[in-house]
């Protein structure tokens, strides 16, 4: 499971105070920009850059001297053999050949003055990738070694929540700091803390779980943000006739469970608690506890993770990775079912990879229920939903045994294995659901459910530069890679591209793709790594290109279908591409129809200086 937030650190909250944006917790804060250090994962340079493209960040590029004494001061909380930075000498069109100038992302040259080397870069043309100790120096490692990373992230690119918020589906919750006594109140002053966090004009109030997905979501988190005997404040209160949530959101007590409860002592308790089990128990109104705050959701994204409404989308399908409750596969099945999903179903060897990879987080529990089972006929081992199972997606490892005839439901483990178990052994669980192919307004690539397309048209026109920025920035989405402008990597897409076009209105006539030969002149590239080298048997150059007068190193795709280099600072249309989160796009070279490309493309105003 992607988690944007890691364990919560202290948060920060003062009475009456506006909340500012900042960073998320287990994000540190320096000059403008939040830092993630991660030592759950041990993976490679190319698979760091990926995760931290997942939160909107690229791996860390130390600047500045305020910036390496931050990271200085940082890193010896963490304990690692070293950390991926972004800095490579990777030369541009793909190959893993060291050039031996360093660079920060592939295309900003390094401040050698910013940054201590343990000794200047070796000259094997190998160890192409930077990274960085814990004493702050940094060692040029291959990018197969397997490593720690930082993130870096701009705050003012990330749209999701307010500093010490979390983000859950498509709104933001708010834990108070169980370390602050202060922060111990009644139900009523909890409300007003809640109503004193301001957000533009939207204002929190006390949590209410109205939607299942709200409660599925904070009952995962509970177990990790405090230990078992801190309750919380929710919005839930008694009238003169039954329980409501403050201020009128809808009231399904389906969502949710009492502990035992309502018991309502001494008539006295019209107020609800939320325990770390993630059951309620109603209080006296008047007793001094935590709370739990959340925000409109009219603040945030509502395509948070590709329609998905908080899940992780991989391809077709949207996944939430439960660390706990646990529980038996039994009621496993039921909570899956009551979210409207079933229990995970493998039906892919790239979705088999995927959910593999997301194992990988040390942070995870050893073992979660799967659909699989053989309960209706032993030996035969089937999805929950009936589904017979395909068994080249299934690695057992010396399993399934059947200890003692009683074994019949399978969980899979942190290293991609499945072991048969005992159904009323207690264990998280992974849920999962199929999502509409593409969301709503997109559209389908015939032949494949795996790729979608927008289009779009707005009244403004981008030179290649601003185009780049607008595609990897403005158009980003948290929990997702981000997108690059077009690089078409097959003919079936420059196919599938052209016709596309071809249904849009005759203005504008051309749009800008990321082909471009900006840094060495005759070598084409594109900005995102993941298409390099680009497969220049697709390209319809039709006698281009020509680079007259010298000064054409940009690559425009014209409404004929016909490539054409340009002048970079030309203002024209573009199209924008996308690969979904869940996708490792270094697992093939080229992109196939099963890749799960998602693209964008953005239709403007030709106006051709």
């Amino acid at each position: 499971m992607l988690k944007v937030f890691l364990l919560l650190t202290a948060l920060i909250g003062v009475f009456g105070d506006t909340v500012d944006l900042g960073c998320n917790p287990g994000w540190y804060p320096n000059a403008g920009y939040c830092y993630l250090f991660n030592t759950n994962k041990r993976v490679t340079h190319q698979q760091a850059a990926d995760e931290c493209n997942n939160y909107l960040a690229t791996l860390v590029r130390v600047e500045s001297a305020n910036e390496k004494m931050f990271i200085d001061t940082t890193i010896p909380q963490f304990t690692s053999d070293g950390f991926w930075t972004d800095m490579t000498d990777l030369r541009f069109d793909g190959t893993s050949t060291g050039t031996g100038v360093w660079e920060w992302g592939g295309y900003e040259k390094v401040n050698m003055s910013a940054i201590a080397w343990e000794k200047y870069p070796t000259n094997n043309p190998k160890d192409s990738c930077g990274a960085i100790n814990i004493q702050g120096v940094f060692q040029n490692w291959r990018c197969d070694q397997r490593l720690g990373y930082i993130c870096e992230l701009d705050v003012g690119t990330d749209g999701g929540c307010p500093f010490g918020w979390m983000f859950g589906t498509d709104t933001c919750f708010y834990f108070s700091n169980t370390s602050d006594p202060s922060l111990l109140l009644s139900w009523t002053d909890a409300k007003a803390m809640c109503a004193a966090k301001v957000v533009g004009n939207v204002k929190g109030k006390l949590v209410t779980l109205d939607r299942p997905i709200d409660a599925a979501y904070i009952v995962n988190e509970m177990p990790e943000i405090a230990n078992s005997t801190i309750m919380y404040w929710t919005g839930l209160t008694k009238t003169a006739t039954a329980w409501a949530w403050d201020g009128g959101d809808p009231y399904n007590a389906g969502y949710f469970s009492w502990a035992t409860e309502p018991d309502h002592i001494n008539n006295n308790e019209h107020c609800a608690i939320l325990k770390t089990d993630g059951k309620f128990s109603d209080q006296n109104c008047n007793r001094q506890m935590n709370f739990v705050c959340r925000l409109g959701t009219t603040t945030v994204n509502s395509d948070y993770y590709m329609g998905c409404n908080g899940w992780t989308r991989a391809g077709h399908k949207c996944y939430q990775i439960y660390d706990g409750p646990k529980s038996s596969w039994t009621d496993a099945n039921s909570k899956c079912q009551s979210l409207s999903s079933r229990l995970l179903k493998v039906e892919t060897l790239d979705e088999r990879d995927w959910v593999e990879w997301q194992l990988t987080d040390e942070s995870h529990p050893n073992v979660y229920w799967s659909g699989l089972n053989d309960r209706a006929t032993e030996g035969t081992y089937r999805w929950a939903d009936g589904a017979l199972a395909n068994s080249s997606l299934i690695r057992w490892n010396q399993e399934p045994n059947s200890w003692f005839g009683d074994e019949d439901c399978a969980g899979i483990r942190q290293d991609g294995n499945y072991n048969d178990r005992d159904c009323f052994l207690q264990a998280p669980a992974i849920c999962e659901y199929t999502g509409s192919p593409c969301p709503t307004g997109w559209v389908t690539w015939a032949g494949t459910s795996t790729v979608c397309y927008y289009v779009t048209a707005v009244n403004q026109t981008f030179t290649w530069d601003e185009a780049n920025t607008f595609c990897s920035k403005d158009m980003a989405q948290i929990g997702q890679m981000k997108p690059a402008l077009l690089a078409v990597n097959s003919q079936a897409e420059q196919t599938f591209i052209n016709n596309l076009l071809t249904k849009q209105a005759l203005n504008p006539k051309s749009w800008w793709t990321g082909l471009n030969d900006v840094k060495n002149e005759g070598i084409w590239t594109y900005p995102d790594r993941s298409n390099l080298p680009p497969n220049m048997a697709v390209i319809p150059w039709n006698s281009e290109p020509n680079d007259k007068l010298g000064n054409k190193d940009c690559v425009m795709l014209a409404w004929s279908g016909r490539y054409i280099d340009i002048n970079c600072k030309a203002k024209i249309g573009f199209i924008c591409e996308k690969w979904p989160y869940g996708l490792n796009p270094n697992k093939a070279s080229t992109r196939s129809l099963s890749s799960l490309l998602i693209a964008l493309v953005v239709s403007v105003t030709f106006i051709l200086h």
